[in-house]
């Protein structure tokens, strides 16, 4: 196809009605990938003749954050159809999202999965899950004619609610709030978030170092820790060799320093060169 016609057809594709699909996509409940690989084609070509551009709500064309894009889907499709075959965790509360949106969405399960309590109020289309030919004809005819008669409930009705409303006056958001920030300041707070779990790894890192010394004084009975036929009184434990060697005998301080000679760096980052000459 030349780039005109393909263009051509992404324009074209652009301008219908996006319907998502929320639905499990690896094994579950006995059914395999290429099983719920079958069920999307079924329901894309239940909704050939009503010119939807149908889409997981995790797809989309651009690069990124895959949970960020689910989210925008989820608000921003014009209809999304749910499978709740299989009550899979993420297919339950992508559904959730998108009933707290309140926007149009048509569920579909198969006969081997019991209703949910929460959702049993929404009307299921229901489907073989064994995807008999006959049965899977008449499922399409439905689905075809649920979607087509929700979408356009909710572009005839700016008050439109699929669930919210029935129990509650609820208003939803028009859009997904944005903050805008300068490159600058996006690159700074992520440097800070950066700093505090480099800052919180090297803290775990020095403690697991520091009580796995072989023969440690600061766990050992009678050593800095304090130990007591009471038990243990904790003191930080020292930053310095100056401190170290204030703090323990000179021959418990040299039997340290020996455990470390052949080790690239001893417990407080010296090196063995300096170990030694302790």
């Amino acid at each position: 196809m030349s780039s005109k016609k393909q263009s051509t057809t992404d324009q074209a594709i652009s301008s219908q009605p996006r319907c998502g699909v929320i639905m499990p996509i690896s094994e579950i409940d006995g059914c395999s990938a290429a099983h719920w690989a079958d069920v999307l084609g079924i329901i894309r070509e239940s909704l050939e003749d009503c010119k939807f551009n149908v889409e997981l709500v995790s797809s989309g064309d651009e690069s990124g954050v895959i949970h960020a894009r689910i989210v925008k889907n989820l608000f921003n499709d014009d209809v999304v159809i749910c499978d709740v075959s299989g009550r899979n965790p993420n297919v339950m509360f992508e559904l959730g999202l998108r009933l707290a949106f309140d926007k149009p969405t048509v569920v579909i399960k198969d006969d081997k999965t019991a209703y949910n309590f929460d959702t049993s109020p929404i009307e299921h289309v229901p489907y073989p899950r064994d995807l008999r030919y006959s049965a899977i004809q008449d499922f399409k005819k439905q689905l075809s004619q649920k979607v087509k008669a929700t979408f356009e409930a909710g572009q005839a009705d700016a008050e439109y609610s699929c669930f919210l409303k029935h129990f509650v006056d609820y208003r939803t958001a028009k859009s997904l709030p944005t903050e805008e920030v300068s490159a600058m300041e996006f690159i700074l707070k992520e440097l800070a978030g950066i700093r505090t779990e480099v800052s919180s790894l090297k803290t775990q890192i020095t403690a697991s170092n520091w009580t796995s010394i072989p023969n440690n004084p600061l766990s050992s009975s009678g050593g800095l820790l304090g130990a007591t036929a009471g038990g243990p009184t904790k003191r930080s434990a020292p930053k310095t060799l100056v401190e170290l060697s204030g703090m323990m005998p000179g021959s418990t301080l040299s039997s340290l320093a020996s455990a470390y000679s052949n080790s690239g760096s001893g417990p407080f980052g010296m090196s063995s060169g300096n170990a030694h000459s302790i």
